[in-house]
């Protein structure tokens, strides 16, 4: 009744009973494989910064309208993303088939989330594995910029700690600045250079 409203909390059913889940980050991204449409991303939930996996497919329509399929985020900000790496990126995203989730189910309001959605929607056009240890985040304009989002220091700690040693955002000397700026990184992991 009284206090924060956005506080998260995640338990699980053991045989002793309900347990409360204390690293969150594990629970989402356990079972995590580098594999093109699959990347990292550090969110901001509450009081706490945790990772999730997000996982993107993009593909040939099958129908003549392309589809657009979002599970975990709402749909707008798949829209956005795809809209912004279309325009800024000339990736020809926008006929196309694109699928989004969010691995374990959860829902995502962060817009720090727009990074790793972009970074999936690349990785999984151009065929390429993201490699382990990268998380993203970040807030993606229409602009094509991408900008600095809340508890950044506190993103980066967590991430630290789950032994992602590389973070993609947009802040310090090396941040991504804008798209472009993230297919030229993702067409350097395929071919090796990053």
């Amino acid at each position: 009744r009284f206090g924060p409203s956005d506080e998260i909390a995640v338990f699980e059913m053991t045989s002793e009973g309900l347990r409360e889940v204390s690293d969150i980050s594990s629970l989402f991204v356990e079972d995590y494989t580098s594999a093109p449409g699959n990347v990292v991303s550090v969110i901001y939930e509450g009081s706490r910064a945790f990772l999730i996996e997000v996982q993107a497919l993009v593909s040939k329509p099958v129908y003549g309208t392309p589809r657009r399929l979002a599970s975990g985020v709402p749909l707008e900000r798949l829209l956005l993303v795809t809209a912004v790496l279309t325009k800024r990126a000339g990736i020809p995203l926008d006929s196309l088939d694109l699928y989004l989730n969010v691995a374990g189910g959860l829902q995502i309001e962060d817009t720090g989330v727009d990074l790793a959605i972009a970074a999936a929607l690349v990785s999984s056009y151009t065929d390429t594995s993201i490699p382990e240890g990268i998380a993203f985040f970040g807030e993606i304009g229409l602009d094509g910029t991408v900008r600095s989002v809340s508890s950044t220091e506190k993103r980066v700690e967590r991430a630290k700690k789950s032994s992602f040693s590389r973070i993609a955002a947009p802040e310090g000397r090396n941040g991504i600045k804008d798209v472009k700026q993230l297919l030229k990184i993702i067409g350097g992991m395929k071919s090796g250079k990053e």
